[in-house]
C-alpha cells in the first residue's frame, strides 16, 4: 500500500490514510515516536480493515512538537505485502494564550506561549459569542497588538475572543478541530476610554465640584481618580445609578460626577475617569482635568455712607481676602436684587456700593461678595442666609471669567 496522508486531526490524534490493495483482508499499521527516538515495534501498533486509521493517545507536550512515523502492510490470508514507504508527521501542541490585556493607544495585546519549532503564528479574533472568526495577521514571536477597536465607542462593551495557531511552511500546524474549537483562546472586553470634558462648580452655596464625561457602551461602573496637588491618584469605583453619578440625558451617554473637596484651603485637584465592567477596565487619559479650589472672601463689615442731608447713599463693604497674594482678582458685590462689579485691583479687600434702589429706613438689605479671576475657577461660599426675604442670587455669565463662592452679610441702613 501507499500512504496517501498523515493528518493532524486533534491535540493527541493523527489520521493515516493509504491506498487500497486488491485482495487484502486487513492492514497492519506500525508507528513510532521519532522525537523520543523510538524504533518501530516488531508487532503492529494496530490493524484495520479499511484504508484509514486514527492514531490516538499520542503524547501531548505543551512546548515540544512530537514527530511520528508510520508504515502500513497489507494482509492477504497468511501472506503480507512489503511495507509501505515511511511517512512522518509532526504533532504540534495547541498554542496557549497567556493573557489578553487592553492598553491605551495599542488596543488589546495578546501574548502566548511559544511552541518549539514554530516561528510564525496566525491570530484570530471574533466579537461576541456569535461573531465570525477573522484572521488578523501572521506575526513572528509571541505577541500581537490588536488595535482594531482604537478604543472606539462603536464596539465598546463587546467581548473579543482570540485564538492563535502556529504556522510552518505556510500551513497551520497546531491542533484544531472543526471551527478551531480546540484552539486555546482568551477573552477581553473592548471598553472605550471615557473623555473627561470639563470641571466646573456645581453649586455656589455647597462648594461641590463636578466634572462631565461621556458614557461608554458596556460600562456599568466608572472608576474616578482624584489627585490632590502632586500627590498620588486615589481611585473610587462608582456604579451607574449612584447619586454621585448623574445621568444627564437618561441614556448613559453623558455623566456628571459630583465631588466635595472637603477643604476651604486653596488646593489644586486633578480628576481622571476609567470605564469598568466587572474585571474589565478601560485605559484613561493620563493628563486628566485640573481645577483649583479657592477659599471664599468673607465680609467683615458693612457701613452706611451718608450725604450732607444724612441720607444713606452708599454702603462701604469690607471683606477678608484669603486668596494668594500677588494675584489680580475682581470682586462682584451683590446687593439684594442687583449686583455691581468692582474692579479694585490687586488683593482689594473693600468696595463701595451705591444703592440703586431706595430702601425704607429700617429695611434689611442682603450683601454678598464673590471673587473672580479670568479663566480660573474659584470656590463658593457656604454661608447661606436663613432669614426671610434676605437671599437673592443673580445668575452670572462664566464664559470668560470664573467665580468663587460668595460671602454674605445683612445690614440695616
Amino acid at each position: 500500500p501507499v500512504i496517501q496522508s498523515v493528518v493532524n486531526t486533534g491535540s493527541t490524534e493523527q489520521t493515516v490514510t493509504w491506498t487500497e490493495v486488491s485482495g487484502a483482508t486487513s492492514y497492519e499499521i506500525y508507528r513510532k515516536n521519532d522525537t523520543k527516538r523510538e524504533k518501530f515495534p516488531t508487532s503492529p501498533t494496530a490493524t484495520a480493515t479499511g484504508t484509514s486509521w486514527k492514531s490516538t493517545g499520542l503524547v501531548l507536550d505543551t512546548k515540544t512538537p512530537q514527530k511520528y512515523s508510520y508504515y502500513v502492510v497489507a494482509v492477504m490470508g497468511s501472506e503480507k505485502s512489503n511495507p509501505s514507504a515511511t511517512v512522518s508527521m509532526t504533532l504540534y501542541p495547541t498554542v496557549t494564550i497567556n493573557s489578553v490585556k487592553a492598553y491605551r493607544n495599542i488596543g488589546n495585546q495578546v501574548i502566548w506561549e511559544r511552541v518549539r519549532g514554530i516561528s510564525y503564528y496566525r491570530v484570530y479574533r471574533r466579537l461576541g459569542e456569535q461573531g465570525e472568526w477573522r484572521a488578523l495577521g501572521i506575526v513572528a514571536g509571541a505577541k500581537y497588538n490588536d488595535n482594531y477597536n482604537s478604543y472606539s465607542n462603536n464596539i465598546s462593551g463587546q467581548l473579543a475572543e482570540y485564538r492563535v495557531v502556529g504556522i510552518v511552511n505556510n500551513e497551520e500546524v497546531t491542533q484544531l478541530e472543526g471551527t478551531r474549537a480546540s484552539a486555546a483562546s482568551e477573552q477581553n472586553m473592548f471598553l472605550a476610554n471615557p473623555v473627561l470634558q470639563q470641571v466646573l462648580v456645581a453649586d455656589d452655596m455647597t462648594e461641590n465640584l463636578w466634572f462631565e464625561f461621556n458614557g461608554v457602551k458596556g460600562a456599568n461602573a466608572y472608576s474616578i481618580g482624584k489627585k490632590i496637588g502632586n500627590g498620588a491618584i486615589t481611585w473610587t469605583d462608582v456604579n451607574v445609578g449612584d447619586s454621585k453619578l448623574v445621568d444627564v440625558n437618561g441614556d448613559e451617554s453623558l455623566f456628571h460626577y459630583i465631588d466635595t473637596p472637603g477643604t476651604s484651603a486653596e488646593t489644586t485637584y486633578t480628576y481622571f475617569v476609567k470605564a469598568k465592567n466587572g474585571s474589565y477596565v478601560s485605559e484613561y487619559d493620563t493628563t486628566g482635568r485640573k481645577i483649583t479650589h479657592y477659599p471664599k472672601p468673607s465680609l467683615t463689615s458693612v457701613e452706611n455712607v451718608y450725604d450732607a442731608n444724612g441720607n444713606v447713599t452708599a454702603v462701604k463693604l469690607t471683606w477678608s481676602n484669603p486668596l494668594s497674594a500677588g494675584k489680580n482678582y475682581w470682586y462682584s458685590v451683590y446687593v439684594q436684587d442687583y449686583y455691581s462689579n468692582l474692579a479694585n485691583g490687586v488683593d482689594s479687600a473693600e468696595g463701595w456700593v451705591r444703592l440703586g434702589t431706595t430702601y425704607a429706613r429700617g429695611a434689611t438689605v442682603t450683601y454678598m461678595v464673590q471673587s473672580y479671576q479670568l479663566y480660573q475657577l474659584l470656590q463658593m461660599d457656604e454661608n447661606i442666609i436663613t432669614a426671610p426675604n434676605l437671599y437673592f442670587r443673580v445668575a452670572f455669565d462664566t464664559s470668560a471669567a470664573r467665580a468663587s463662592g460668595y460671602s454674605n452679610a445683612v445690614h440695616t441702613p
